[in-house]
């Protein structure tokens, strides 16, 4: 990307678009408080909601991106967002955030928790495609851009000094974990299985640096 305006490089990162059920177009209005917890659902409801309710929370999201750009007119808002996401972060010496944005409503938006975790798979614009090391989830916000149209910011706290993996070392290291998932081709999906989103996490330290175990 071209240096705007005097404005340092950087990069943005774009939702690429997904067939999977858990990301079909809702009227769900997501919210932009970090701490957004969906309705509780109480006994008595009706038994299709108690079959939602049994529904498991998904620890990690892979998420499939692609490198894109911000129009000129909207990077303002879009940094004041990523500000108001770099305020939560306690230890700032070793995590900084680090975010991705949709051009349509989520429904991802409403399982949401502080602190879920996310791996980026992205698409660069050079053809690589590598896998960011894992991030917890901090905030969602909102605005509207060009023609009354939305954009949603994720974003999320990473660790500073981060490695980036090859999708092609990844899909062998965690084809144990996720099976088909690992697939010749990304794919945003939730993983709800708690064993099978640890194995994913515990490919990178804690530093965000690729295991080497």
């Amino acid at each position: 990307m071209k240096p705007q305006s005097g404005r340092t490089i950087r990069r943005f990162f774009e939702e690429r678009g997904s067939s999977s059920k858990d990301f079909a177009p809702s009227r769900f209005d997501p919210s932009t408080s970090a701490n957004y917890r969906p309705p509780r659902i109480k006994a008595g409801q009706s038994d299709g909601l108690k079959k939602q309710s049994r529904v498991p929370h998904a620890k990690l999201w892979i998420v499939n991106l692609v490198e894109s750009s911000i129009p000129e007119n909207e990077l303002v808002r879009y940094e004041k967002g990523e500000a108001k996401a770099a305020k939560l972060i306690k230890d700032s010496d070793r995590f900084e955030i680090e975010n991705f944005h949709w051009s349509r409503e989520p429904r991802i938006a409403k399982d949401l928790e502080d602190g879920d975790w996310f791996v980026q798979v992205i698409k660069y614009k050079d053809q690589r495609t590598l896998v960011h090391p894992p991030g917890q989830f901090r905030s969602l916000d909102q605005y509207t851009r060009a023609n009354d149209k939305k954009r949603w910011v994720f974003h999320l706290e990473v660790p500073k000094r981060g490695e980036r993996m090859e999708w092609k070392a990844f899909q062998k290291r965690a084809k144990s974990a996720l099976g088909s998932i690992a697939s010749a081709s990304p794919r945003t999906k939730p993983i709800r299985d708690i064993r099978a989103a640890d194995l994913v996490l515990s490919l990178w330290t804690p530093a965000g640096r690729i295991s080497r175990k």
